[in-house]
């Protein structure tokens, strides 16, 4: 399951999962138990949706720091490579 497809509730339009918590907590209220087999998958379902998330996010945060390093350590190699070209040329047009 991915986090998008976890996140959805049916009460919040938006996607988000406060929703399904919202609406977990509504039903406990009205049944007026601690809680019953439903309303705990609900939660569980948050919880998924939760931790989906966060998979998602430090995944993304790794390729991106990943994508940082190898810019800061290609850069001097790509521009010292632009200044061989260019004295290269310069003197060859001498």
């Amino acid at each position: 399951m991915t986090s998008a497809v976890a996140c959805r509730g049916k009460g919040d339009p938006g996607g988000g999962h406060g929703g399904v918590l919202r609406d977990a907590i509504t039903e406990a209220m009205r049944a007026e138990t601690n809680e019953s087999p439903g309303i705990k998958s609900k939660i569980d379902d948050v919880a998924a949706a939760v931790a989906a998330v966060k998979r998602d996010l430090i995944g993304e945060l790794l390729l991106t720091l990943l994508l940082v390093l190898a810019g800061f350590f290609a850069l001097p190699i790509l521009l010292g490579a632009v200044a061989i070209y260019l004295a290269t040329t310069w003197r060859a047009s001498r």
